[in-house]
């Protein structure tokens, strides 16, 4: 394969689709045994997280090999191409102990990415004191934050400014610093985007995790919230053996959630 930064329009556009969004403005595709993904938003940070995920665990995250920016200010990073099934299309398909397997694979991993030392001072935010991401409002960037307390601030902030004239955010507040006077979440490595179609996985066995882009030091419940998302499967009763739960903490962030400024 020819030098990364000399790949061309057409090289990208006739290379295989792996993966593009129907919102668009992004691709993943294949070139001999590399991935390609590129386009808006793909950022440094994406690349200097899975270097580090990497680093610090086994977690078969697909090595980094060059990262840059083209002229339209695009971001491309080159790695690995995972061969295997996405976990959502191989779900249905596969039996109890199969799930059982893949399950404990997952909750392995997930307890090596939250044994990955905080570093010191910590914060909330991405790698190298980057920002933090959520997803749910767009791509909403704040901080970092040096507290959990700062840190739901933002998320209030956000709040809908009719919303924000009524009693939903005294009480959000006033129940949000209960609930970390309460609990005193740690501060740990999270993947926050974590979903069946960003595992891959051949036969019973997982080969790769995938899409870091949001990824960093959150609270500790942060996981369990971003991964609670409606499927039409058995998925979720599988979520809590590879997830500590935390349902008062998910119950009111749903309550945040119902009210935030999507626009």
């Amino acid at each position: 394969m020819q030098s990364p930064a000399r790949l061309t329009e057409p090289d990208l556009n006739s290379a295989p689709v792996v993966y593009e969004p129907a919102c668009g403005g992004r691709k993943l595709v294949r070139l001999g045994d590399k991935a390609i993904k590129y386009g808006v938003g793909i950022s440094q940070q994406e690349a200097d997280t899975m270097t580090f995920v990497r680093t610090h665990t086994s977690i078969p995250v697909p090595r980094v090999y060059d990262f840059y920016h083209d002229e339209k200010g695009h971001g491309y990073i080159i790695m690995d191409y995972i061969r295997g099934d996405t976990l959502e299309n191989r779900w249905k398909h596969l039996d109890s102990a199969a799930k059982d397997k893949i399950a404990a694979q997952l909750r392995r991993y997930m307890d090596e990415l939250r044994r990955i030392p905080a570093p010191s001072p910590v914060y909330i935010g991405g790698v190298n004191r980057t920002q933090a991401h959520d997803l749910r409002n767009g791509d909403a960037l704040g901080g970092p934050f040096v507290s959990e307390t700062e840190f739901n601030e933002w998320l209030l902030s956000r709040v809908l400014p009719q919303v924000q004239r009524t009693l939903v955010v005294p009480y959000l507040r006033e129940q949000l610093e209960a609930q970390t006077a309460r609990k005193a979440h740690a501060i740990v490595f999270t993947h926050s985007d974590f979903h069946p179609r960003n595992i891959m996985v051949e036969g019973d066995e997982v080969v790769g995790w995938l899409d870091w882009e949001v990824a960093g030091w959150f609270p500790e419940h942060w996981e369990f919230i971003k991964a609670m998302k409606p499927v039409k499967t058995d998925w979720l009763e599988y979520l809590a053996v590879i997830i500590d739960e935390h349902l008062d903490e998910y119950l009111l962030d749903s309550v945040l959630n119902s009210s935030l400024d999507r626009f």
